[in-house]
């Protein structure tokens, strides 16, 4: 049996409930980018707000607060079958109560501990290897993660540039960060171009560059240690990195949004890590977006 689900951490959440309700224990549970070609008897699981709560107290209350909080951070990892690793976790979890973290070595714990260290460890490079850029009149950035980031890059920045408006497009998820007027929200985005740079950007990437390149020691240029400080795969969006700057840019455009300051409809919802994982919204028809 495959679960098919949304994609969601609230339809998540439902597979649990449907998998303990039936004593069901799905080969996968499955999201939408990720049920074509089926070769096994599937089973389509409607996203329940009322069952993931009762999933959500029942952790809480069972295994602690702690333990559900890792199950949300789980779930923006990019662990491979991380749905029913995490569904093995919270089995293992509703018989070893609140004790489940102290057992490193087990498999769904020592899985799923691992993927969110690596997370939080790419969080934390990301929060450094952030450039931002001058479009009209907000900072933009690119960011290409392996794991779904956004939620711990976000707070960051916003607290770091609460004065600005910015934006953080991530896109390996198709999802940006929005903040304008103190106001933070997660959209999707669309593949559309922005307007160029501003001119006085383009001048000052080309005296950061010429300021890192002149300082560099060509002496003590050691390839192999600055691929191990800075991985290169941050490297595609980072304004030292590149070989030329220039005055055009090709950058997602975002849906409107009902933040202040960044224009109307639709409004799309978000929520944190421990509440909406979700990006999701609803169209004037109360239509969800995706």
């Amino acid at each position: 049996m495959v679960f098919l689900y949304d994609g969601t951490f609230e339809g998540f959440l439902t597979c649990v409930f449907i998998s303990f309700q039936d004593r069901l224990e799905p080969m996968a549970i499955l999201p939408p980018d990720a049920q074509e070609n089926l070769l096994f008897e599937s089973r389509e699981i409607r996203t329940d707000e009322s069952l993931s709560n009762r999933v959500r107290v029942g952790i809480e209350r069972t295994m602690g607060t702690d333990a559900f909080g890792l199950v949300a951070e789980g779930f923006l990892t990019c662990l491979a079958d991380k749905e029913r690793k995490l569904l093995e976790l919270i089995r293992f979890g509703m018989k070893r109560g609140k004790k489940t973290l102290d057992h490193l070595a087990h498999p769904s714990v020592h899985a799923v501990l691992s993927a969110v260290n690596h997370m939080h460890r790419e969080a934390h490079l990301l929060k450094g290897f952030i450039r931002f850029e001058q479009i009209g009149d907000c900072l933009v950035a690119k960011i290409e993660p392996k794991n779904f980031a956004l939620p711990l890059l976000g707070p960051h920045f916003a607290d770091r540039l609460s004065g600005e408006k910015f934006a953080i497009f991530d896109l390996t998820h198709s999802v940006a960060w929005l903040y304008a007027d103190r106001k933070s929200q997660l959209v999707v985005f669309d593949n559309v171009q922005l307007q160029g740079l501003l001119g006085s950007e383009v001048e000052f990437q080309q005296l950061w560059k010429g300021y890192y390149d002149a300082m560099a020691i060509a002496e003590r240029i050691n390839p192999t240690l600055r691929r191990g400080l800075m991985p290169k795969r941050y490297w595609a969006h980072m304004t030292e990195m590149q070989e030329a700057v220039n005055g055009t840019e090709a950058l997602p455009e975002v849906r409107k949004l009902g933040v202040e300051g960044w224009g109307g409809e639709p409004r799309l919802a978000f929520g944190s890590v421990g509440e909406r994982l979700a990006v999701e919204g609803k169209n004037e028809g109360g239509e969800r977006l995706r």
